[in-house]
């Protein structure tokens, strides 16, 4: 009998663990408001996305890639991989802000937004979650890094301890407010929910206020706000009771599901089952 193809990773792998839990809502908005810190990338945003007439379809179209990259079959995968670079390949343009051209598919640029999602990753997680182990948080960019180096960045500028990840994003030339960037701000702050606005308008400002918490102190100065300012104690447990009663109350990614149906099938799996969080 065949064994399951269990993608990328499989089910003993840390990005299986961090992807699929709930904190990953806050680490993806984090990782926005970080990403439209670089003039090119948010330039390129600005220029060649609907985000701001179709948000909602952006968030999903960027949240099917991460979850068919990590949870569905090789194939399926690598196919999602290389969808994104053929649109990256289109994608090119003139920054008046930062005086430079962009390009979707620069691999400083690709290692720069790689950057920014795996450190927001990570930071939610160990903030709303528990710390990871140096060892884990390591095998997470290791991990990770393959799809970056496959999308095209330059494996020279992709962290691989989490000490290196705000000065390997920080250290970028175009880092500055946009007025791209303040937009996108306000937009993610405040998302149209229509008829739905009294429940999960406030469900959002927690999780979008816990986000901003969590930004390293020069993105917040960038971004006008007190570069120092610590994590709210009573957002941080908000945010945390959120992602447990989300994990317990809400059915799993469609993708995790049946990566995880695939495995428990496998009857060689069943001695590793054990170790699945």
């Amino acid at each position: 009998m065949d064994r399951p193809d269990l993608g990328l990773f499989g089910p003993g792998s840390v990005s299986w663990r961090l992807h699929q839990d709930r904190s990953a809502f806050v680490g993806g908005l984090r990782a926005l408001l970080l990403q439209a810190l670089s003039t090119r990338s948010m330039r390129a945003v600005v220029d060649f996305s609907d985000y701001r007439s179709d948000p909602w379809g952006r968030f999903f179209r960027t949240s099917d890639f991460i979850m068919t990259v990590t949870y569905a079959p090789r194939e399926r995968a690598m196919a999602a991989i290389e969808r994104v670079r053929r649109v990256h390949e289109r994608i090119s343009g003139f920054d008046p802000d930062s005086g430079q051209s962009y390009e979707a598919g620069d691999p400083e640029l690709l290692a720069f937004i790689h950057n920014c999602f795996v450190d927001s990753i990570l930071t939610a997680y160990e903030a709303l979650v528990r710390p990871l182990s140096p060892g884990d948080a390591e095998r997470y960019l290791a991990e990770q890094a393959e799809v970056a180096l496959r999308l095209g960045a330059r494996e020279g500028a992709l962290a691989t301890t989490k000490a290196e990840l705000v000065p390997l994003i920080s250290g970028v030339d175009d880092l500055g407010i946009s007025d791209g960037a303040r937009r996108a701000f306000m937009d993610i702050s405040n998302p149209r929910f229509g008829e739905l606005a009294p429940v999960l308008g406030p469900l959002w400002h927690l999780l979008f206020q816990t986000a901003v918490d969590l930004l390293p102190p020069f993105a917040l100065e960038l971004y006008g706000l007190d570069p120092w300012r610590p994590l709210s104690p009573l957002r941080r447990v908000g945010a945390a009771g959120l992602a447990q009663a989300a994990r317990l109350l809400l059915p799993s990614h469609p993708y995790v599901r049946r990566a995880k149906y695939a495995w428990y099938a496998d009857p060689e799996s069943l001695g590793s089952r054990a170790t699945d969080r």
